[in-house]
């Protein structure tokens, strides 16, 4: 595969292409990191962001019954709404296990449970609101662990955003994103099997891709619209009298004939000819150039005869879930009420299933999807406070559950899921200061959702460390867990969102990649 993204040569042009190449030599791919993607490992990569901090400990919950109750405050049932809060006697094993450890002496995977377990059981709705039942209905302790007390180094939303891509913050990329390194690595163990090496859908992010080109370059879409229009050649306006592709002979930058045929139109017979024309005609270097340019033409032309948007337009996305009994079923299966209104939820409906096409079609690598604000409000709470936030929190817990069960529902073969075979992350840039301090404002130290192929499930590593009595205090640092250098030495600390970006690669069976830093592999996530 060219180091010039196809899609990203269509979209930026010959100049960005040209800056790109420029800029290739700065860190460099090493070509061994395909050869140690272990069979048995996840071979995508699924990143869910929820934008503008989040509190986490609303979800899974990793504070002890004393904890709780010195630091979340007395629950209430406004009318109408989602339970706001939780007691300590709401909080429980996920599995339905109480407050058993695992064999290693790990918590399992422990939430506030405000919904009534025998009525939803049973098929019923709940009288209370069911935010988060979802977990507990399709089962998935069995697929997820999480990792608390993350230091992302930074409260700023730029730098935090750039910790939790690529694990160093910074207010410019320092190293590559984990969503480049992923299309980058399986682009070359998986040659052009995934054109559209990594997308992401919604709010625009930082690529990052100066370190490794514009082939690991995230392709951003807003929509399936927007999709359609960068991928395919439906629209008039740019295609109309240059539909006539044909199979002709591929002749590479030197004329020498390949074996395989290419569809390709009169238009880029034309263009593809000029370009050979400058061979040998200059020095090596521009002659490297040249050839990587039109390499990277052909590359478009088969991507464009493939016809990527058929493919994806005949890929079910949401095809096993039903509208969630317990939660707004007149919406779909994404139908979801919150802080006392309903709505269909059309945007993340889109969304994740444009999600779920890209990797049941297996056209990408990596998807990054952020989700937009529901029901008008954004994540990033600072006066509406954590009343508020708590609800919104909870919604979309509950959506994401149901997205992840989709994806344990599709089958890849007899015996694996897509959701066996996609390391899912799931989280915000930033932590949430706690709601006895009467703010609501940014914290660094954060936690993380692992779901997928390849970790140990139920389990919660890692956490806060609660000072006594300290019940108005902003928020509290990370607890030290063990961590495996890249030499093989055991580290006891904090995690860092170094560590998470390493864990995650070690999960794909990427393990020779260079952090900067002194990342350390999660035990208890990994094996």
């Amino acid at each position: 595969m060219s180091r010039f993204s196809r899609r990203r040569f269509l979209r930026g042009g010959l100049a960005g292409s040209v800056l790109a190449a420029s800029s290739l030599g700065s860190f460099g791919r090493m070509r061994s990191l395909a050869a140690n993607a272990g069979s048995g490992s996840p071979s995508r990569l699924l990143t869910i962001h929820l934008p503008g901090g989040w509190a986490p400990y609303y979800l899974f919950c990793p504070f002890s019954a004393s904890e709780v109750d010195l630091l979340i405050p007395e629950p209430s049932h406004p009318l109408g709404q989602d339970p706001i809060f939780f007691s300590a006697a709401d909080v429980t094993n996920l599995d339905g296990s109480g407050n058993a450890k695992d064999n290693l002496g790990f918590d399992k995977l422990r939430v506030p449970q405000t919904w009534d377990t025998n009525a939803l059981a049973g098929g019923q709705p709940a009288p209370n609101f069911a935010n988060g039942w979802s977990w507990a209905a399709h089962q998935l302790w069995k697929y997820c662990s999480v990792v608390h007390g993350v230091d992302m180094g930074t409260n700023s939303h730029s730098s935090a955003l750039i910790s939790m891509l690529s694990g160093v913050p910074a207010s410019v990329f320092k190293s590559p994103p984990l969503a480049s390194w992923v299309a980058s690595s399986f682009g070359e163990l998986l040659p052009n099997q995934r054109p559209l090496g990594a997308v992401t859908i919604g709010e625009p992010m930082l690529s990052g891709n100066e370190f490794l080109g514009i082939e690991a370059t995230p392709s951003i879409v807003g929509s399936y619209e927007q999709l359609v229009l960068d991928w395919s050649e439906e629209s008039d306006q740019a295609w109309l009298g240059l539909r006539d592709r044909i199979e002709k002979e591929v002749l590479d930058y030197w004329g020498n004939a390949g074996d395989v045929p290419l569809a390709t139109n009169a238009l880029e017979a034309l263009v593809s000819k000029r370009i050979r024309g400058y061979a040998g005609g200059t020095n090596t270097e521009t002659d490297l150039l040249f050839e990587e340019l039109y390499d990277a033409f052909q590359d478009v032309s088969q991507t464009l005869g493939a016809d990527v948007i058929s493919v994806i337009q005949q890929t079910n996305g949401i095809e096993h879930l039903v509208p969630a009994f317990w939660n707004y079923p007149a919406g779909g299966p994404l139908g979801l009420q919150v802080n006392g209104m309903v709505s269909e939820n059309e945007r993340w409906t889109s969304d994740f299933n444009l999600a779920l096409k890209l990797l049941k079609s297996d056209l990408v690598s990596s998807v990054t999807l952020t989700l937009s604000p529901l029901v008008g409000r954004d994540f990033d709470m600072h006066l509406e406070g954590h009343a508020h936030h708590y609800q919104q929190l909870r919604g979309s817990f509950d959506v994401v559950g149901r997205m992840l069960a989709e994806m344990a529902m599709t089958p890849l073969t007899a015996q694996t899921s897509l959701l066996d075979d996609t390391l899912v992350m799931i989280t915000s840039e930033l932590g949430r200061t706690l709601p006895l301090s009467g703010t609501c404002d940014h914290w660094p130290y954060n936690s993380v959702v692992f779901a997928g192929g390849g970790i140990t499930p139920n389990r919660m590593c890692g956490g806060y460390d609660v000072e006594p009595g300290a019940a108005s205090a902003l928020g509290f640092p990370g607890t030290p867990l063990a961590l495996i250098d890249p030499d093989g030495n055991t580290q006891v600390r904090a995690p860092q969102s170094i560590d998470i970006i390493y864990t995650a690669m070690s999960l794909l069976g990427l393990d020779d990649i260079y952090i900067p830093g002194q990342p350390g592999r999660i035990l208890g996530i990994t094996s």
